[in-house]
């Protein structure tokens, strides 16, 4: 199932404990910090929303607030939470390594962020990197509502269509359908400016308008009209142009 497309803004932050190289049982940080987190899991372990195995530890204690809040709110949040345990939230990062997570999907575009200076010291006290992942879901990229929605099933038949043989998938996208369907279970939260997420994308539209799978009335009734499939590759390539210095 691909993510719900977000119709405003939606942001959040958390604290998260684990680097790729640093090994540690989730269980013994939460033993230690007398926190329950908000998720955690074991390398090894498959994640249920990409269906991939997880490649290191990882525990994390998000914001409790809405999703519709300010990134500093849910900043503010996170650090309400970690400093009641303070001492064993700084033994625990200089062990096995922490940073902030700030996250944020823009329907509007971005508003910016401003971070007060009474947050930065506390930061600072933890000694916390800060790690920001915004995602532009604007009409400014090039993609409205509908053709967010038309991209979403193109991707879905093409990773789940009978439209692309296994034996010639990779040649016509330059990846896997594994790629492309990890592209799909996190649509439209994801970076168009992302080589893997643009094959995947203008390969799904493409290929369903000129791969000769002989389907193209299946196609109209499951994804989209051709010319509605052409509005959205239109739509796309002057991103693609601009990147290529065309």
């Amino acid at each position: 199932m691909t993510a719900p497309i977000p119709r405003q803004d939606e942001q959040y932050a958390y604290f998260t404990v684990g680097t790729e190289v640093n090994a540690f049982d989730p269980d013994e940080v939460t033993a230690r910090l007398g926190l329950t987190p908000t998720k955690s899991w074991r390398a090894g372990e498959v994640n249920p929303v990409t269906g991939r195995e997880c490649k290191f530890d990882r525990w994390s204690l998000y914001s409790r607030l809405a999703a519709t809040a300010f990134l500093e709110e849910h900043l503010r949040d996170v650090l309400d939470q970690i400093e009641v345990r303070a001492e064993a939230v700084e033994a625990v990062s200089r062990e096995f390594g922490a940073s902030i997570a700030l996250v944020a999907y823009y329907v509007a575009g971005f508003p910016g962020l401003h971070i007060d200076s009474d947050i930065v010291a506390r930061l600072a006290r933890f000694d916390l990197s800060v790690d920001c992942d915004f995602y532009d879901l604007s009409p400014a990229r090039g993609l409205n509502q509908e053709d967010t929605e038309i991209v979403g099933r193109s991707l879905r038949a093409a990773v789940s269509g009978p439209y692309f043989p296994d034996w010639e998938f990779a040649t016509l996208f330059g990846s896997t359908r594994s790629d492309v369907e990890a592209v799909l279970l996190q649509w439209p939260r994801v970076d168009l400016d992302d080589p893997a997420v643009e094959a995947a994308v203008v390969g799904s539209l493409n290929h369903l308008l000129g791969y000769p799978h002989g389907m193209m009335e299946r196609v109209e009734r499951e994804v989209a009209t051709k010319a509605e499939i052409a509005r959205v590759l239109r739509a796309l390539r002057p991103m693609d142009e601009e990147r290529d210095g065309r």
